[in-house]
């Protein structure tokens, strides 16, 4: 999220500074915290796990589990798709509150 203008030294730049010649502002900006939420599909059960904006999810939380199950991916849900499935997530940056949905395969 940008946060505003910074002069130099730090302080913030609003409308009350009279410029009179160059100067240089410097953007702040904040990394948001997003809510990612994992459908694991079955029993109505998810997984919420919160990750900093502009990042990528790249471990799968330890509570993604299922029983006699192998998770073969997490893909993004898609309430047009009869199963949820949509495109897989390859680790790509997020940058807003997503909802993933796990796909699984039987252990062998």
């Amino acid at each position: 999220d940008f946060l505003g203008w910074q002069v130099a030294g730090g302080a913030s730049y609003t409308d009350a500074y009279d410029v009179k010649g160059d100067a240089t502002l410097t953007a702040r900006w904040e990394r948001k915290t997003l809510t990612i939420t994992i459908m694991l599909g079955y029993d109505d059960k998810s997984v919420d796990t919160n990750i900093q904006g502009a990042s990528s999810m790249s471990d799968v939380p330890a509570t993604v589990v299922r029983d006699g199950f192998v998770l073969e991916g997490l893909y993004y849900y898609d309430t047009s798709k009869t199963d949820g499935l949509g495109d897989r997530y390859d680790s790509a940056l997020l940058y807003e509150d997503t909802v993933l949905i796990a796909k699984w395969t039987p252990a062998p």
